[in-house]
């Protein structure tokens, strides 16, 4: 009902505007204009954007050296492969729309969340897919997030904000003691600081918490309601539906890598090459982190004839079943490759694989 009230709402408000005079449409624009934010932004998001776009202003009109930098930046954004990616995504998130429309819970009305999840959620995601870790764990994760208990918490977390002039006093305040936290982290100079801002946070967020819990039970027949739950579902669905275009793109970044290593080789025959792609990419499409192991071989090694690219094939596969199950190696000599690359993982600092390398070194 409260969709549908603020549909009401907006097509009033569209009407009012539009059968105006022209004369005095200049005075209705703003209005109208602040009618569609506010019905489709909470003030969390107003205040921020208008801070955002506050100190954005201040460094345009005060650096020239933030001009050039936001200026490579957009030369940067609209290269037309960048584009074209942007706009299949794009065209993919109205695919999803579509068929949750046609599912009941998606309409039209929710057109901006979509565009605000395609913008804020949906390309970080997109840009992390280019240095996703070795296998599928990564998007893995995209489900675990969004299905955890920690997706409830913070859409109740921000399903309720304070007043616009109290956000708009918050926002820079909770921003700087975010950075020091962050700048502190690691600097054991300023631990006592780091711990502060810490405490900070934790007042802040249990204060935030605590006015979208209290909101909620004030009005519980207006946060439990149809439109809340699709508020709550949308960004899930989306994320969740995204994943196979996320590793689609993936693969095909590993796919056109792979392509680019193996006609750099010179020595190799077209036919050779040609061969190596085919067997690579048929054999490896949706394993990207083993098309890239096989790629490495086959520049690595001295492949000259389509047996090579067999036994390369058929080596990758043999070391990924000995990843998963790894043989047991004496201690007089040494550790098990496959168990030494585990041994920094947790520090990120997982090495490469194992794999033969010139006159039967490894």
């Amino acid at each position: 009902m409260r969709e549908y009230s603020n549909f009401k709402a907006h097509n009033k408000a569209k009407k009012v505007y539009t059968r105006a005079p022209r004369q005095e449409r200049a005075v209705l624009l703003f209005p109208y204009l602040w009618h569609i934010v506010t019905e489709n932004f909470n003030n969390r998001e107003i205040a921020g954007t208008t801070w955002l776009l506050l100190v954005l202003l201040f460094f345009l009109l005060k650096s020239g050296e933030t001009r050039k930098i936001l200026t490579n930046v957009f030369r940067a954004t609209i290269v037309p492969k960048l584009l074209t990616v942007f706009g299949i995504f794009a065209g993919y998130v109205g695919l999803l729309a579509w068929i949750a429309n046609s599912l009941g819970f998606w309409s039209p009305s929710q057109i901006i969340a979509t565009i605000v999840w395609y913008i804020i959620g949906g390309l970080p995601l997109l840009s992390q897919t280019f240095n996703a870790k070795e296998g599928s764990q990564h998007f893995r994760g995209y489900a675990k997030a969004v299905v955890s208990g920690t997706a409830l918490l913070e859409f109740i977390y921000v399903a309720k904000t304070f007043s616009l002039p109290v956000e708009l006093v918050l926002t820079p305040i909770v921003t700087v003691i975010s950075v020091l936290a962050a700048f502190t982290e690691r600097d054991l100079e300023h631990v006592q600081v780091h711990s502060l801002m810490n405490w900070l946070l934790a007042v802040v967020a249990v204060a935030i918490f605590w006015n979208s819990i209290a909101q909620i039970l004030d009005a519980p027949n207006e946060f439990f309601a149809a439109d809340t739950f699709q508020a709550f579902i949308l960004p899930i669905y989306f994320t969740i539906g995204s994943i196979p275009f996320f590793y689609a793109l993936h693969c095909y970044s590993y796919i056109e890598n792979a392509w680019i290593q193996i006609d750099q080789k010179r020595f190799q025959s077209e036919e050779l090459k040609h061969y190596a792609k085919k067997r690579f990419i048929s054999i490896f499409l949706a394993r990207p982190w083993l098309l890239r192991r096989a790629t490495k071989q086959f520049q690595s090694m001295p492949a000259r004839k389509m047996s090579d690219v067999d036994d390369i094939i058929r080596d990758t596969l043999k070391y990924e079943r000995e990843e998963q199950y790894p043989p047991e190696v004496d201690e007089r000599f040494g550790w098990s490759p496959f168990l030494a690359r585990e041994f920094l993982s947790d520090e990120e600092l997982r090495p490469s694989d194992y794999h033969a390398g010139y006159e039967e070194e490894w």
